[in-house]
Order: structure tokens, then sequence, then C-alpha cells
């Protein structure tokens, strides 16, 4: 599932997720991924985690990593999140899969 957010929750969730990419606690981590999750209105269980969409297209959709249909855009190095495209841009424009 994938949601587009009003720009005061954008903007906290653009510092929760920022937070959470630096973090090296993992407890945080996933206090933070359970916040962002219930900021955006998506459900999530415990160590799940909840992505804005990376596509070149600067689509603002927030979606559940764990959804099968989204695509991996390139390798995360040195941070937390992995940078994949939701599951609409996914379809719409898809980039290089890396799953």
């Amino acid at each position: 599932m994938t949601h587009t957010q009003n720009r005061p929750n954008a903007d906290l969730l653009d510092r929760l997720l920022e937070r959470a990419d630096n973090t090296s606690d993992a407890s945080e981590y996933n206090s933070l991924m359970l916040g962002i999750a219930a900021l955006a209105g998506i459900r999530i269980h415990y160590g799940g985690e909840v992505l804005r969409c990376s596509c070149i297209c600067v689509c603002p959709k927030v979606f559940d990593n764990a959804d099968p249909d989204a695509r991996t855009i390139e390798v995360s190095a040195g941070f937390n999140l992995p940078i994949r495209q939701c599951p609409t841009c996914a379809d719409r424009h898809p980039t290089p899969d890396l799953d």
C-alpha cells in the first residue's frame, strides 16, 4: 500500500526517515519505523520498514518495504534504508531491478 502525504506530515516523515537511515541502534530504528508507519497510515509488523519512493520522477509516496511489487534501484551503501521504487513507479517506469 502506498500513501502520499500533506506537506507538514511529509516534512516530519523526511526528518524521521533521515534519523532512521543514520541510526546505529536497532531498537531506535524499529521504533522510528513504527512511528513513521503510523504517521503514514501504513500497518507494518515490528521489524518492518517504511520507505519513501526513491524514483527519479520524485514520487512523494511512502510504502511498506515488504511490498513484493516494489523494486530495488541500487544498493544502499553505508545507510540503513534501501533505495527502492514504490509499486506504482515500478509498474509505470521500472528501473533496473537489483532484487
